[in-house]
């Protein structure tokens, strides 16, 4: 992946509504782009968006997907530079979400917010072929 900048540009589309009150706090921005190349997605505190990977049931064989990625892959340089990951399979990642209980996850109703926005990211992906990247810091 080309190295990412980001700006205070990159910011004015990422709705940072299940961040606000967590500053200083661990943050991954999910975002896509749209077809004029502006980033737009969510800023995501970690306490909801690790609620809902603890939601998602592991495969037999393992982590995969968004499972994967907040366990195992974000922790690796070669495949997050400069901290950004790009979710090859958003499929399986839509799949994943999919089938998780909203009613059980922790920090309700606002981790069962966080869950609805990602489902939609990646079906969205998943319809139209565009990537979804996560920036964490």
């Amino acid at each position: 992946m080309e190295r990412m900048t980001w700006s205070a540009e990159d910011y004015k589309y990422i709705d940072e509504k299940y961040y606000a009150g967590f500053e200083g706090e661990e943050e991954y921005v999910f975002f896509t782009c749209d077809e004029k190349g502006i980033r737009w997605g969510y800023g995501i505190w970690d306490g909801y968006l690790g609620a809902v990977v603890d939601g998602i049931k592991p495969e037999e064989y393992g982590f995969i997907g968004l499972q994967l990625y907040y366990h195992v892959d974000m922790l690796n340089e070669e495949l997050c530079p400069d901290d950004v990951y790009e979710f090859k399979d958003p499929v399986t990642v839509y799949r994943q979400l999919a089938a998780v209980d909203k009613t059980k996850l922790r920090f309700l109703p606002k981790s069962g917010e966080v869950l609805d926005v990602l489902k939609k990211l990646f079906r969205d992906a998943a319809e139209t072929g565009k990537p979804v990247c996560v920036y964490y810091f």
